[in-house]
């Protein structure tokens, strides 16, 4: 890219700390406007702790600056909704979807969320192969969330620093 005839930008010129490196980023550094499924995503990004609502919304942002479409399609749970869900292909009709009985896993604490990668408009969920689950992973690592592909649950993001869960369940808080 010839940039010879691009009129030379200062930091001075668009405030302090900003370089002409910077400016180039922010318009050669994927899409822009807002991501289709951030505004679905709010409905489960409100129920997440305070410390993991900013990390969910710029997952979503920059999982669509990189080109993949995502919504959110859960939050926190209460241990009903956990136990309801780790019944199903258990006791209940369907295909076991978690392993993580009520107050075993991140959800109840706030500090998970699960995605889908949007087609069309709607939720899917590609099979684990597939490469953009790792290419979300890596997006989420930047983010200093941890992805669920490691023990089998691809659309699963968690986010809780120093703490475990026996501390979480003693009522331990992030810090």
């Amino acid at each position: 890219m010839n940039t010879k005839h691009w009129p030379k930008v200062k930091a001075e010129h668009v405030g302090i700390g900003v370089g002409v490196l910077t400016i180039l980023a922010f318009f050669f550094s994927g899409r822009r406007g807002t991501p289709p499924g951030l505004a679905a995503s709010e409905k489960y990004i409100i129920t997440l702790n305070a410390k993991v609502q900013p990390l969910a919304r710029q997952f979503v942002i920059n999982a669509y600056r990189a080109g993949i479409d995502v919504i959110l399609t859960s939050g926190t749970r209460n241990n009903a909704e956990q136990q309801r869900i780790y019944d199903q292909g258990r006791t209940t009709p369907g295909d076991i979807v978690t392993n993580a009985p009520p107050g075993t896993s991140w959800h109840n604490y706030g500090l998970a969320f699960d995605a889908a990668i949007l087609v069309d408009g709607k939720p899917t969920w590609p099979s684990e192969k597939d490469a953009v689950w790792a290419k979300l992973g890596t997006i989420g690592a930047k983010l200093k969330l941890e992805h669920g592909l490691r023990f089998g649950d691809k659309e699963h993001f968690d986010y809780h620093p120093n703490l475990t869960i026996a501390q979480a369940k003693s009522g331990q808080k992030l810090a």
